[in-house]
This record gives structure tokens, sequence and C-alpha cells, in this order.
């Protein structure tokens, strides 16, 4: 039987920050080499989790949603410009992620149609250029991925999501010569949690949003 292992993130994106102290207030041998060895303990430590930082490659990275139009066929966009990282520690199963997409990007393939999208009716992009999408907690049966719990942050609100892995899983990339990591992710939203209420109930409240993620070590 797999048994369920839970993680909380506490992973910062901006976990490399600068250290400054002053070398007058060292006012002995003593403190100087105590100061020293927290330097050297947190430079140590910030260099083993930078060696588990991915970036988002943007040429295998997608993020789209559809959503049912009048009840007859189903209506798909996508998000052109996005960035982002990956935390991942396969031994200590631990992954945290944080991504954000600019909301002036949606293409849905048809002008008219993206025009509408951009405006106060859906993603009011000139007020809010962009989503972020950050991890909360992840939880893992065996090695695997069962779920994650994240936080979708559009339109100035912020509500919890739960997304579901397809797949996920690492490989050496033979072209980069590094490691990449990704999977194919899903989850789905009331959009009037976030103020999005245009078209309800014709229109409906429920999205689903699909991501395909890849991302490169550093």
């Amino acid at each position: 039987m797999h048994q369920r292992t839970m993680i909380i993130s506490t992973y910062d994106a901006t976990i490399n920050k600068s250290l400054f102290f002053r070398y007058e207030s060292m006012k002995t041998n003593k403190s100087y080499i105590f100061l020293l060895s927290i330097v050297s303990i947190v430079l140590l430590g910030t260099s083993k989790a930078s060696a588990n930082l991915f970036s988002i490659d943007n040429n295998h990275t997608s993020v789209t949603f559809e959503v049912i139009h009048y009840g007859v066929s189903t209506v798909r966009a996508r998000f052109n410009e996005k960035q982002g990282t990956i935390f991942y520690n396969k031994k200590k199963k631990a992954l945290q992620f944080d991504m954000s997409l600019k909301t002036g990007s949606v293409d849905s393939g048809i002008t008219p149609f993206d025009n509408h999208l951009k405006s106060k009716d859906f993603f009011r992009t000139e007020e809010f250029p962009e989503i972020r999408l950050k991890s909360r907690e992840i939880t893992f049966l065996g090695d695997n991925i069962e779920k994650i719990n994240a936080s979708l942050e559009m339109l100035g609100k912020e509500n919890t999501v739960t997304l579901y892995p397809e797949r996920f899983g690492c490989y050496l990339n033979p072209r980069k010569k590094k490691e990449v990591c990704g999977g194919d992710f899903a989850f789905e939203i009331d959009r009037t949690l976030w103020g999005m209420n245009y078209g309800v109930p014709t229109i409906p409240k429920k999205v689903k949003i699909l991501i395909q993620i890849e991302a490169v070590r550093n």
C-alpha cells in the first residue's frame, strides 16, 4: 500500500538574498568566526536549494482554458506569455512552483474574441496584467504526486485551487544536456469567485484549465 505524504510549500523563488554585515561591528575573533560560520551555513543551504531550481521552458509549456459555449461546443484559448520556476527535490518529495501569466497574451486564434477576453467583461488586462499560480501544499501517494493545492491570484482576488496530475517526471534532455522535469495538470475553477460574472449562466461559470509544463534545471 502506498503511503500519502503531504508537503507544505515553504520555498520562495527569491531564495537568493544578499547578506550584508559590517566588519567594524566584529569586536572579537570569536564573533568573527561565529558570523563566518553562520554565513557559510546559509550559503550552503542556498547552494543546495539552487541546485534543485528549474526554470520554465516556454517552448514546452502551455496554459489553456476551455468553457462550454451555449451548451453546444467548447471554446478554448491560451496564454502565450508565461514565466516561472519550479523547485523539485525527488529524494525529499519536495515540489513547489510559482508561475505567472500575462493576461494581455490571451489567444483564441480569433482576434475579435481575444479583444473581448481582454475587456472589462473578462480579464480586464489593463487593470490586471498578470495572473499568478503558486503551490501551497503537495500530496504524494508513494513516489507519485496525487494533488497540488495552490493559490490562484486573478482580478485582484486570491482563491485556492487543486491541481491533479495526469503525469509528472524528469528526463535528461539530449540537446540541452540538462535535466528537465514536467508534466500535465488539470483543474477547474468557478470564475465568479474572482468576480468574472459575465454571461452567467448562459456561459457557464465553470472553467477547465490545462497546464502542460516543462522546466529546465538551472
